[in-house]
């Protein structure tokens, strides 16, 4: 608007001019010449340069700066550092999970205080003392110890059976046949290196071992071993000789010297030969010198072989060398008097020993060298 009122002035400038000096026009002649001043219209577009519009700088609407607003941003900051402080709190969960480590601390303390190092048995019971062979026989027990254990015994001692138990507790066992007419269990209790055991016999009552049988065992029926025959006659007294070696021992019954061999010192049970006495009555162990494995006396502390035990040491050989190194020196003199002794149908002999031990001597198979010796009480 500014520039067309200003246009209208110039005009109207123009025109009066031209009213007034109408005689110039004439001598002119080019008024539109004149007129064309009007093209100081460009001065006019000189208000471009005002249209500078100067007041248009204020397009220093830089207002990114402005809008740069990041310094908020920055006072946003301290959140991450908030977050740091966040540990904290985990922290006050490790703290609280110390206390609960210590109960545990403390119950090993209440228990452990209490319990004495050596294992114990408080009892250990049977529901029945006599059974039948097959029957059903309630074992109940209470013990103190970390580890527990049943075994079911042979008669001459050997573990037949073993039942992993609780120190306390009950275990429900079927009798078996055929082992004899005395079933054991024995219950042992371990913590760590100790143990401590206890033992239970169950009687067969009917159908186990020689219980029916019509003459009784000098040794109670009861320990009579698995499938053994009954006697044939009763039990009698002989005038016997015996004497114990390192590693076995010699029994003179009747003219004939039986020889047992230990070799693991278990005491119950292993090989055994027998031979036809063929002692002179006077020779010594000194007469024998000459034989293998009787060169030299005894060591010291042992014992020579003596009477018909020498002669069968030093002139028989035994079922691998000689019997100086199978059995070894003897342990004692030997001892010569009343023996008890029984046999039974299958021809096997029952003695007993000056230390009232019994031992069952199988007889020797014709044809072979050994046979077996099993102890029985």
């Amino acid at each position: 608007m500014s520039h067309i009122k200003f246009l209208s002035i110039i005009l109207l400038s123009l025109a009066w001019i031209t009213g007034c000096t109408p005689s110039e026009e004439q001598s002119l002649g080019a008024l539109p010449t004149l007129v064309i001043l009007p093209t100081l219209e460009p001065t006019a577009t000189i208000t471009p340069s005002l249209t500078l519009t100067v007041t248009h700088t204020p397009t220093p609407t830089h207002t990114p700066t402005a809008t740069f607003t990041p310094t908020p941003q920055l006072t946003n900051t301290p959140r991450p550092s908030n977050t740091a402080a966040r540990p904290s709190a985990t922290f006050t969960a490790t703290l609280t999970a110390t206390p609960t480590s210590l109960p545990p601390t403390n119950t090993v303390v209440i228990v452990g205080s209490p319990t004495s190092d050596v294992p114990s048995i408080t009892s250990f019971t049977a529901s029945a003392t006599t059974a039948a062979a097959g029957g059903s026989v309630l074992l109940q027990w209470q013990a103190n110890g970390d580890i527990a254990r049943i075994e079911r015994l042979s008669q001459a001692g050997q573990v037949l059976q073993t039942f992993s138990v609780t120190p306390s507790g009950e275990l429900p066992v079927t009798i078996p046949a055929n082992e004899g007419s005395l079933i054991t269990y024995r219950l042992t209790i371990s913590r760590g290196t100790q143990q401590t055991s206890q033992t239970i016999s169950i009687t067969v009552g009917t159908g186990g071992g020689t219980v029916n049988c019509a003459i009784p065992w000098f040794f109670g029926n009861e320990l009579a071993p698995a499938n053994a025959g009954c006697p044939t006659t009763p039990s009698s007294q002989v005038t016997a000789s015996y004497q114990p070696f390192q590693n076995g021992r010699m029994f003179l019954v009747q003219n004939t010297v039986y020889i047992l061999i230990d070799p693991g010192l278990t005491n119950v049970e292993g090989n055994m030969t027998a031979v036809t006495n063929g002692w002179d009555n006077t020779s010594t162990y000194a007469n024998y010198n000459t034989f293998f494995g009787c060169e030299s006396p005894p060591s010291q502390g042992f014992f020579e072989p003596q009477q018909m035990f020498a002669w069968a040491y030093c002139t028989t050989l035994a079922p691998s060398g000689s019997w100086n190194q199978t059995l070894g020196w003897a342990t004692s003199a030997i001892l010569t008097g009343p023996r008890t002794i029984q046999y039974e149908t299958t021809g096997a002999l029952y003695i007993d020993t000056p230390t009232g031990n019994v031992y069952r001597l199988q007889p020797v198979p014709q044809g072979q060298l050994t046979s077996i010796w099993r102890k029985v009480k």
